[in-house]
């Protein structure tokens, strides 16, 4: 338990603690939007953690409009604006890809050696090769 004193406590209340939690949900956000395959639950979550911070970041301008906050606050919308485009575009992969990440997926829960991890990786681009070739007009 905290004393009411702490740095810790000091650290995360108040205004610039908010937008230091904020800061953190859009960075975790942007590390499962990069992560390898873009599923369509990982892309979900990292747009609701993208968003959550932002909804904070404004609700702290909303509340509080000092200028201690104002480069955090520009700054913690900033990232999260960029966190939620790369989440959105995430999850718009994830699920026009679902079919083949799925496929990959299994094929790699199956793959014991590496020469059937290499098998399921040439599966994995050779579906998405059919799939950009089935997109184009």
């Amino acid at each position: 338990m905290t004393e009411p004193d702490s740095p810790l406590r000091s650290r995360f209340s108040g205004p610039a603690g908010l937008l230091r939690i904020a800061l953190s949900l859009e960075l975790v956000s942007i590390y499962f939007s990069l992560s390898m395959l873009p599923t369509a639950q990982k892309s979900a979550v990292s747009l609701a953690l993208a968003l959550a911070g932002v909804v904070m970041a404004i609700r702290v301008r909303a509340t509080k409009k000092t200028e201690v906050t104002k480069g955090r606050l520009i700054s913690t919308l900033l990232v999260g604006l960029t966190a939620a485009i790369i989440g959105s575009l995430s999850l718009s992969a994830g699920l026009l890809l679902q079919k083949e990440i799925s496929r990959y997926q299994d094929c790699m829960s199956g793959a014991i050696t590496h020469a059937s991890t290499s098998i399921c990786q040439t599966q994995l681009k050779d579906d998405l090769n059919a799939r950009i070739a089935k997109l184009r007009p």
